[in-house]
């Protein structure tokens, strides 16, 4: 069964492929010696450039498949899950992530509660249901 992750906006939702987070470019810190000839990256740098572009891509095509989700009316706009978890668990929205499992759509939102500790809540995206609140760690 293929999971699929969707990082959430205010208005609209950026999908992201479940797996495909990790970080791909150059490190910040890399300094080139004057007078040294950079070392060769031979296919490495395509490799990573297509990886990124094709990441860049699944985003946008994501992007739109959550936005149309939300303008059909298919799940719940992402003002309305803000209200629904303040009314679920006190504390503050750290990260909110639409996902799919099958036919399900939920939402996963981390909330930073007052005691430190950070809960997921699972809501169902079509009606705004809770289907769990976890302490995380």
């Amino acid at each position: 069964m293929m999971s699929k992750t969707l990082s959430a906006a205010l208005l609209g939702v950026m999908l992201v492929t479940a797996g495909s987070a990790a970080p791909i470019g150059r490190n910040a810190d890399h300094h080139h010696d004057a007078g040294k000839p950079e070392p060769s990256r031979g296919h490495d740098d395509k490799d990573r450039k297509g990886k990124k572009d094709q990441k860049d891509l699944d985003k946008i095509r994501d992007h739109e498949f959550a936005r149309q989700a939300v303008l059909r009316h298919e799940v719940l706009p992402m003002p309305r899950v803000m209200g629904l978890v303040a009314g679920y668990q006190a504390g503050d929205v750290i990260e909110v992530e639409l996902k799919s499992r099958g036919n399900i759509l939920f939402y996963d939102v981390d909330v930073l509660v007052p005691s430190g500790q950070v809960h997921s809540l699972l809501i169902d995206a079509r009606n705004g249901k809770l289907l769990a609140n976890k302490a995380k760690g």
